[in-house]
Order: structure tokens, then C-alpha cells, then sequence
């Protein structure tokens, strides 16, 4: 019912009813109500706007407009929306704001349509963010040029109009609008203030409304409004008025700092000079890069006059983490107003509500659409493929029949191409794809098309020209190895919207033809154009070739092999294939009764004998635990090829020291698939208690940094440390009691448990080598 909810204007709530006018029912409707000189359609939408609710202002300005065919009563329309809209919420004001910004870009759209249609193929959204009046000075359409050579082709034919803000329809709403805005008292709830305020500015209108901010009213909004909110009120008062904001700072900013730690989950804020210094404790489970830019973004919109913002984050003190973040900690941030801070989110929202109406235009509308599509552009795909391999298997036979091949090869080609053209963008609201849910999958689909296009594009390399025949080698093995991903992102969407198009037999017929023509484009370019020699059966040839070029890679693995068993002890456990990402292939080897804590203590041992690997065709080789037939611990040491070529030189003399360095990551089943028989470790009584072992060490480690750091004593610093000790305390003991069946740790715990609940003991650093000494044991 969900899916059908925009389609049919069904009004879906938590009760039993399923309620909605059907479209063409409602048209009837609006014709008898406003046809033959009855009601003025504006008086019905004025009317309307009372029972609007706030989330659908945006929607209804955005479109309304449309509804009034004549100028003259569209102006009429938009000084009366302007006189309704003038007493309400400022965060209302500029949701309608934003929604007429959006019809405007439609309007824009409609009158340059066939400006538009010219740059589908060649960047419609880049064209189109140049085209927003808020763009920045350096998105011009040279650098569209720059990143897409295609759209040098249109750019003589493009002459669109640029919009004046001034005489538009959104001019005429802000001009009422600021004539009507009452400037005798500002309201309690600032959000959006700021917004409505540049809007004006964009037209040239005096301020009406900063101005008359005080300290007190800044301090009622630092208690009372969210941290993006707040940030973007004081960022708009202190661009306006920097005396008024270094009063408010001056008598509020010890409690500002606090606030912003609090609301921020962040320790430290702590000003030194014209400087921040940030601290945070990092999740590990969510995105690293974020957790500091998100936080950075709220802190310095609160704090802009600051010159410069260090954020980083505190790990828990795991040893295979802290190898980790020392070769690459992505919570380290060094961040200046000057630099990638310097945004305006103001323009950004403006951008994104011109260039998402215009977009809209270039979308599909429902569910269907966008399957079918897909599903038809696939089955084209493997046609096309299955005809490029009929080619190419004549061309190696030395078969005269290959011209009257390539002709309807041609015709798929230029099918395909025109198909590809009625592809739209996917379109995301609640409605339909909702972005936070979809559009990883999405990407993965789209991602998957752009790589087989580049196969198209080139439809069939030209026998004698080297850097073609190399080109198209990497494109089509690229388009075989990301096929699965599309195939799983496909899936995944139409098992959640519908089931339209049964692909079971298309996936089979996709996984067989762009494997095979990966090998087939691969022995052609590398094999048979040196020689040129016929090739009677193609299939069996390519069949037996690869059976060759395993067994010479096994070679060099067998004397790893043998080198890890004889020097060092271990079985090493040899793949039957590469794991293969894109372009990329990865080499897996199994190592068994190996703790990857040992890695650290046995580097400089295990290095020398991965050298024979120097001449692989793997880009990275995973070294990976095992325990009977299961990983042990779920994690691998990766190596860059780079690196073992590092390590030859530097036994050798030639090199001091590394430039890169081996990094520990997580295992997945697609990683195992080469080693035949072994799964992912299960988890057991051991290792539960270790995975517990290892929660109960980060909570005693969490509770002793809270404590050292939030160690002020203002009111609200104190209640947010009770509260967050609290919840780690509690956590802890739970945790502690979990692990009443290994009598050992948990009697050695109770009393550490109980000193650093009690302020005794600090479990920092060095309390946390208990952690390694108990994982061994």
C-alpha cells in the first residue's frame, strides 16, 4: 500500500481506514468546483493553507502557482500567500520560501526545456547545478567540459536564459513578504530566522530581523533550539554583527562550549589561543570520517571565530585498532574556516532545491517504471554481449562470417544505445526510494551500467591498435566482476518494492556471457594478436589457457609454501582462485594456528618468506588465520603487492625503510570463496566470553576518560557526566556478570570493576595490557 500512497493520492495514517480521492475523481471534482466562472482556483489555495500541515508547505508552494494559468492572478496569488505566510513560524516562512524557489525552477525548466534535453547524456546534472542561481563562480560550463568531454559537442548549441531574481516569481513573493514581516517583536522560536533573513539579503532587501537580536534572546536560543539550528543562527549574527556576538560569547561562552559537548557526545571542546581542540571517543562501528566532520561542522557553526578546528578521535586501546589508526586515523581533521569548512549552507539548500526540481523532471515515477527498465536494459546487455562473443569467436577462427556478424552486432549496439537514452534518475522521498534505504543499491546498479557503457562505447577494439585492445581488456573484466554486486543491489530493491520481473534465469545467462567474454577479450588481446594463429575451437582453448596461468601462478605459492612450513612451522592453505574487485584481484592464503595478536611479535620472519609473491598478479595478498575449518578471530592481515616488492628491496640493501605498511580488516564469505572448506568462525562459549572480555575493558576504559575529562564542575557538566557513568556502569556489570561461567576472569575482574567504579583506579593505557594478557589466555 505504501508504494501506491503518491501514485493514488492514498492517505495512509496508524488507524484501520485506508482513505483517498482517486485522481481522475478529484479533477472532476476541482472543474465543477472552479468551471464556469465559480470559485477563483486562488481562493480555494489560500483557503487551503490552514489545514496544510507544516512538513507539506514546501510540496504545496512548490506547485500551487502552476495551478494559475494567467500572470496577473498569479501575482495576486503570491501577495496574498506573502500576507499569510507573514505571521507564521519563521521555520514555516521558509519552507513556503523554498517551495516557490522549486516552482520557479520548474518555470525555469519548462521555458529552456529543449536546452535541457541536449545535455542528458553529456552531464544534465552538473549542466544543471551550473545553471542554479546560487552556484558557486568556479561550477561554470567550462569545467563541465573539463569533466565530461562529450559536452563539448552541445556547448555552442546552448544559450538558455540565466534567471534575475529580481522580476521572478519568487522576487515578488519575498518583496510582499518583506513589507508585510512584522519587525515590532521577534518570535520565541528562532529557527529559520537566519534563512529568511539572507533571502532578503539575496534581493538586495534590508535586514529587517537580525538587528534586533539581543544577548538574551541568543541565550533562550542556545537552551532551546537543535545544534545545526543554533549553529546557523550564530553563524548568521555573527556575519551581521560581530559586537553583538562577542558580547553574547564574552558572557555566555563557557556555557555555550558545554552545550555544544553535550549535544555533540564530545569530551573535550577546549580553546587555546585562536585555536579548538576537539576529543571525542570513537565509534567503531560507524563511519569514522563523519563522526569528525559531523562534529566539526557543529561546532565551529557555533564557534566561527576561531582561525582553526583540531579534532580527533580517542580509540579504545585494542592493539590490532591502535595499528591500525596509527597508518591511517581518519578522525584527524586540521580544519580552517578558508579551507572545507567554509561552506555555505544557506546556497546549499537553495542549490538543492532548484537543482532537485529540475532533476525531478529526468526521474522515474514509480516503483515499475524502474524495474522495468533495468530488467529490459539488462536483457539487451546480454544480447549484445552473447553477439561481441560471436564476433570475436570468428575473428580467432579466421571465419569470413564475422563481418556479417559484426553488422547485426552494430544494430544491438545502436538499439541499445537509444534504450540507454530513455533511462531516468532515480528519485528519492518517502514515497518512493526513501535515499537513507536505497541508495547504496542504487549506486551499485548505476555504477555497474557506467562500466559496461565503457565496453560499449568502444563495441569492438581495433586488432591492431595496442592501447584499444588493452582499454577494452580492463573494461570488460571490470564489467564481469562488478556484475554480482548489481545483480545482489537489484534484488534487494525488488524484494522491498515489489516483485515485477523474474530475473532468475537473467542472472544465470549474465554471470555466464560476461565472465566468458572477460576470459575471451583477455586471450585475445594478451594471446592471439601476437600470433594471430587459428583458433578451431575458441571455448576449449580459452578453457585450457586458464588452467595453464593457474598452475603458473600455484608455482610461486608452492614455495611460499614450503618457506612458511620449513622456517616457520605453519601450514599455509592455498587458494583455488583470485577474489576479484573491479580491476583488482586479491590473493588469499589460510595460515593455520596462527593468533593474529602474534603478527606484531613474528613480522620480521613472515615477511621474508612472502617475497616469492613479488611476480603475483594480485594486487594485495590476505593473510588469513585458521582453526580446523573456520577462520580464528574473523580478521586478515592485507599486503599490498607494493609492500612485499618494499620488503625484497630492503632485505636486499637497497631500502631502510617502509612507505606502506600491511593493515588488519575484517573477513567476509566473498573473501573466503577461495579457500575450499573454510567458513567464518562461529561463535562459542570462548569466544563469547572474549568478545564480552573485550566490551567489559573499552566500558572500564570509557568510565575512567569520562571521568578525567569531564571533570569540571558547572551544574550541567556534572549532570552529563552522572548520566553517561551511569549507563556505563551499568553496562559493565552486566557485562561482568555474563561472564560468571569462566570463574577466573570473573573473580579477577570483580575487584577492578569495583575500584574504577570508585574513582581508586584509572583504567587508561597501561591498565589496558590486561586486555592482551587475557585475550592470549
Amino acid at each position: 500500500m505504501a508504494s501506491l500512497k503518491n501514485e493514488y493520492q492514498v492517505l495512509l495514517d496508524d488507524g484501520p481506514f485506508v482513505e483517498g480521492l482517486h485522481p481522475v475523481r478529484s479533477s472532476h471534482l476541482s472543474d465543477l468546483l472552479h468551471g464556469n466562472e465559480g470559485l477563483p482556483v486562488a481562493d480555494t489555495l489560500v483557503q487551503l493553507l490552514s489545514v496544510i500541515e507544516p512538513e507539506n508547505l514546501f510540496a504545496f508552494t512548490a506547485q500551487a502557482p502552476a495551478l494559475l494559468l494567467h500572470e496577473q492572478e498569479r501575482r495576486n496569488f503570491l501577495a496574498l500567500l506573502a500576507s499569510h505566510f507573514s505571521q507564521r513560524p519563521y521555520r514555516e516562512i521558509v519552507e513556503g520560501i523554498y517551495g516557490i524557489y522549486a516552482y520557479e525552477a520548474q518555470t525555469h525548466w519548462l521555458q529552456n526545456r529543449q536546452v535541457y534535453d541536449l545535455v542528458i547524456d553529456a552531464g544534465i546534472e552538473l549542466y544543471v547545478y551550473t545553471k542554479v542561481p546560487f552556484a558557486a563562480p568556479e561550477l561554470q560550463l567550462d569545467f563541465i567540459n573539463q569533466v565530461n568531454p562529450n559536452f563539448s559537442k552541445l556547448k555552442n548549441a546552448i544559450s538558455d536564459a540565466d534567471l534575475s531574481l529580481e522580476g521572478s516569481n519568487i522576487g515578488l513573493f519575498l518583496q510582499a513578504l518583506h513589507k508585510k514581516i512584522n519587525t515590532q517583536t521577534l518570535q520565541n522560536d528562532l529557527t529559520g530566522l537566519i534563512h529568511l533573513e539572507r533571502w532578503f539579503g539575496r534581493l538586495g532587501l534590508n535586514s529587517k530581523l537580525t538587528y534586533l537580536l539581543t544577548i538574551e534572546h541568543l541565550e533562550t536560543a542556545m537552551r532551546t533550539l537543535e545544534t545545526e539550528q543554533l549553529g546557523q543562527l550564530l553563524y548568521g549574527v555573527y556575519l551581521a554583527d560581530k559586537v553583538v556576538y562577542q558580547q553574547f560569547y564574552d558572557r555566555f561562552g563557557k556555557q555555550l562550549i558545554n552545550h555544544l559537548r553535550e549535544k555533540t557526545d564530545t569530551l573535550t571542546v577546549e580553546p587555546i589561543g585562536d585555536v579548538i581542540e576537539i576529543r571525542y571517543i570513537v565509534d567503531q562501528q560507524q563511519n569514522i570520517n563523519r563522526q569528525s566532520v559531523s562534529r566539526a561542522e557543529s561546532i565551529t557553526y557555533c564557534l566561527p571565530q576561531f582561525k582553526q578546528y583540531n579534532i580527533a578521535g580517542l580509540y579504545f586501546p585494542n592493539p590490532v585498532i591502535l595499528h591500525l589508526t596509527s597508518s591511517n586515523d581518519d578522525s584527524v581533521k586540521n580544519a580552517k574556516w578558508d579551507g572545507w569548512l567554509k561552506h555555505d549552507k544557506f546556497s546549499v539548500r537553495g542549490n538543492q532545491a532548484w537543482s532537485s526540481q529540475v532533476l525531478s523532471n529526468y526521474q522515474f515515477s514509480t516503483h515499475y517504471e524502474w524495474q522495468q527498465y533495468w530488467f529490459v536494459f539488462r536483457e539487451k546487455a546480454v544480447e549484445w554481449t552473447r553477439q561481441t562473443i560471436r564476433c570475436l569467436e570468428k575473428v580467432l577462427q579466421n571465419n569470413p562470417a564475422f563481418h556479417k556478424e559484426e553488422k547485426i552486432l552494430q544494430e544491438l549496439h545502436t538499439s541499445l544505445r537509444a534504450f540507454k537514452k530513455q533511462g531516468r534518475r532515480i528519485r528519492y522521498d518517502e514515497d518512493f526510494f526513501t535515499e537513507e534505504k536505497f541508495q547504496v543499491e542504487v549506486k551499485k546498479v548505476q555504477d555497474w551500467q557506467s562500466v559496461f557503457e565503457n565496453v560499449l562505447n568502444q563495441t569492438f577494439p581495433n586488432v591492431g591498435d595496442d592501447n584499444l585492445c588493452r582499454v577494452f581488456k580492463v573494461n570488460t573484466r571490470e564489467s564481469s566482476t562488478k556484475l554480482a554486486d548489481m545483480q545482489k543491489a537489484y534484488e534487494k530493491i525488488v524484494i522491498a518494492t515489489g516483485n515485477y520481473f523474474n530475473t532468475d534465469s537473467l542472472i544465470l545467462n549474465e554471470q555466464s556471457t560476461f565472465q566468458y567474454l572477460a576470459d575471451l577479450v583477455e586471450y585475445f588481446v594478451d594471446i592471439w594478436r601476437p600470433k594471430r594463429l587459428k583458433i578451431d575451437k575458441p571455448r576449449n582453448e580459452i578453457r585450457i589457457w586458464k588452467e595453464q596461468k593457474w598452475r603458473t601462478e600455484l608455482a610461486s605459492l608452492y614455495q611460499v609454501q614450503t618457506a612458511f612450513k620449513e622456517y616457520l612451522g605453519y601450514n599455509l592453505l592455498l587458494p583455488e582462485n583470485f577474489v576479484e574487485d573491479g580491476i583488482l584481484k586479491s590473493l588469499v592464503l589460510g595460515i593455520h594456528n596462527f593468533e593474529l595478536q602474534d603478527f606484531e611479535y613474528q613480522v620480521d620472519l613472515i615477511l621474508p618468506c612472502l617475497t616469492e609473491l613479488r611476480n603475483t598478479r594480485a594486487d594485495f595478498i590476505l593473510l588469513v588465520p585458521i582453526s580446523g575449518s573456520s577462520t580464528a578471530g574473523n580478521m586478515a592481515i592485507r599486503f599490498n603487492k607494493e609492500f612485499i616488492q618494499q620488503v625484497e628491496e630492503t632485505l636486499s640493501g637497497e631500502r631502510t625503510e617502509f612507505t606502506i605498511s600491511p593493515l588488519p580488516i575484517f573477513l567476509t564469505k566473498e573473501i573466503l570463496q577461495p579457500l575450499k572448506g573454510i567458513s567464518l568462525q562461529e561463535l562459542n562459549l570462548q569466544h563469547q566470553i572474549k568478545n564480552e572480555l573485550a566490551v567489559l575493558h573499552e566500558s572500564l576504559w570509557r568510565h575512567s576518560e569520562i571521568r578525567k575529562r569531564l571533570s569540571q564542575q558547572d551544574d550541567e557538566i556534572i549532570a552529563w557526566r552522572k548520566r553517561l557513568l551511569t549507563e556505563i556502569e551499568q553496562k559493565a556489570r552486566a557485562t561482568l556478570e555474563s561472564m560468571h561461567e569462566d570463574i577466573y576472569l570473573f573473580q579477577k575482574y570483580i575487584p577492578i570493576v569495583e575500584a574504577v567504579f570508585a574513582g581508586h583506579f584509572d583504567f587508561g593505557s597501561e591498565a589496558c595490557k590486561y586486555f592482551e594478557e587475557d585475550l592470549r589466555a
